[in-house]
């Protein structure tokens, strides 16, 4: 995975919402390994394999946006339950659909989002990603358990001693979740444009003051 554009546009994106939230000299670090750590719960919530009780275990990838504007008939409305059906609703182009999202995609990318602002955090200059681990036979599940691990071993680093080796042990959480993605099914490239229209959205966000 190319890292120094995905660090350059994280950078932009943390330094305005620290400047938007006004939470300059916070050390927002705790914080930023938690929000990891929920957005990994989150991530494996739609991959949903480890639900061992459900019968739907398949992981979700596609969810099709219905359009309100036209209750999905792909008419323009006229009034409750009525619409021109000469003339097709400007939203969805007459579709009764806004598109559809992969949402383990996007949980993934909201995941790497926090990895990269940890990095921020940890270096003063972009770091090259190191020579991948080998997982030995490591499954997703176990993958996910990893995973929890290192955020849990930072949580310690950081209260109990050892805020110097932090680097070494996001290096090992970068590895470990490009893996994930691998195992998951998605290419770098696929996850390079996910992050970057996620980035976006972000940025929206802000503005919007979400």
């Amino acid at each position: 995975m190319n890292l120094p554009p995905l660090f350059e546009k994280q950078r932009e994106l943390d330094e305005k919402i620290v400047r938007e939230k006004g939470l300059e000299g916070e050390d927002l670090l705790p914080r930023k390994i938690l929000s990891l750590q929920v957005e990994l719960g989150e991530l494996a919530n739609e991959w949903r394999g480890f639900k061992f009780w459900s019968a739907r275990q398949e992981p979700v990838t596609k969810v099709e946006h219905l359009c309100p504007s036209c209750d999905t008939t792909g008419y323009d409305k006229i009034s409750e339950g009525h619409y021109d059906h000469m003339v097709p609703c400007i939203e969805c182009e007459g579709t009764g659909k806004l598109g559809e999202s992969n949402p383990m995609l996007g949980e993934y990318v909201d995941c790497l989002h926090f990895i990269l602002s940890i990095g921020i955090e940890l270096f003063d200059v972009t770091p090259e990603r190191p020579k991948p681990f080998e997982p030995g036979n490591l499954n997703i599940t176990g993958m996910f358990s990893g995973l929890f691990l290192s955020t849990g071993e930072m949580f310690r680093m950081l209260y109990m001693g050892g805020r110097d080796r932090l680097s070494d042990e996001w290096h090992r959480l970068i590895n470990a979740f490009i893996l994930l993605g691998e195992e998951l099914g998605y290419t770098e490239k696929e996850i390079e444009r996910a992050y970057m229209d996620k980035n976006s959205v972000n940025h929206d966000r802000q503005v919007q003051g979400y």
